[in-house]
């Protein structure tokens, strides 16, 4: 494996290290404190929905007040017939009580689990829009200030063998290369000179572990440009997918992809990124509710 003499410029050091405190800036000002701004909105929308919940709790309790007084309907109903029957007036007065304590039971366990699930909802949609937004605002952010930059310090560090490539990844991709034939797709920020594709065709041939000089492929690329990734770029083979790209990173905060759906190019791109998830459950949620109430 070839090895890379890295010298240190003092002045490059510096640079970046102005840049990182500018970028430090450019955070606490775009992203920190929209972001601070939207929790409190969103927590104003959960204390909103508290409310809510509470007043049908209540309403659940005047339900279950109109039950008592049914109960005690129930019961003198119950003292009538047993002046008539006293045997067959005890026995109907018990089953009307058990029933009676039965569904006021039921009503008070259905409504503090309703509570429950519309609090524990409501806490999971505010710390996911929380984590979408702050990834959206990120990429955006690093798109404007790093731009091609960052694209090239990415794709550089991988061929200077600087990133942390473990040897199970390095087996898995060198395994799906081969079965592919050597065909390797190759997605990217920005566009690929053909000498990067050099460097880098010459970089999978000497970095990855290959059984012998006779079993390493003929490498063939294809690329194709995707915006979508920040900066850095994304090689695919045989299903299996090495992500070295910005997006990957971010998208880790909130769960990521798969290998199988960046292989295939199905990852999943919201048109409101993230927001059309909350609407639909919203939806969803809203018809349920109601028909609970009704019934």
């Amino acid at each position: 494996m070839a090895e890379i003499g890295i010298g240190v410029d003092w002045l490059t050091i510096l640079f970046q290290s102005l840049n990182f405190l500018i970028l430090l800036v450019i955070l606490q000002r775009f992203l920190y404190r929209p972001l601070r701004k939207k929790m409190r909105e969103r927590e104003a929308e959960i204390e909103s929905e508290i409310t809510e919940a509470k007043q049908r709790a209540e309403e659940a309790e005047r339900e279950r007040e109109e039950l008592e007084e049914k109960l005690e309907e129930a019961q003198e109903e119950a003292e009538k017939i047993r002046r008539d029957a006293r045997e067959e007036a005890a026995k109907r007065r018990e089953e009307t009580l058990e029933q009676a304590r039965a569904d006021a039971a039921d009503i008070r366990q259905e409504a503090n689990e309703r509570i429950q699930r519309e609090e524990q909802a409501a806490r999971e949609r505010i710390q996911k829009r929380a984590r979408q937004t702050a990834v959206e605002l990120a990429e955006d952010l690093l798109r404007e200030t790093g731009g091609e930059a960052l694209h090239d310090q990415l794709v550089d560090r991988f061929l200077s063998g600087q990133d942390n490539l473990g040897d199970a990844d390095r087996d898995r991709l060198a395994d799906a290369i081969r079965k592919a034939d050597g065909a390797v797709r190759i997605r990217t920020a920005y566009p690929l000179e053909e000498r990067t594709q050099q460097r880098l065709r010459e970089t999978l041939q000497d970095r990855l572990p290959w059984d012998d000089e006779s079993s390493v492929p003929e490498l063939e690329f294809s690329v194709e440009e995707d915006p979508e990734l920040v900066a850095g770029l994304t090689l695919i083979s045989g299903g299996v997918a090495l992500d070295l790209n910005v997006k990957h990173t971010l998208e880790a905060l909130t769960g990521g992809t798969t290998d199988e759906e960046r292989a295939d190019g199905h990852e999943r791109r919201g048109p409101s990124r993230g927001e059309q998830e909350d609407e639909e459950q919203e939806r969803a949620q809203k018809p349920q509710e109601n028909g609970g109430e009704t019934s």
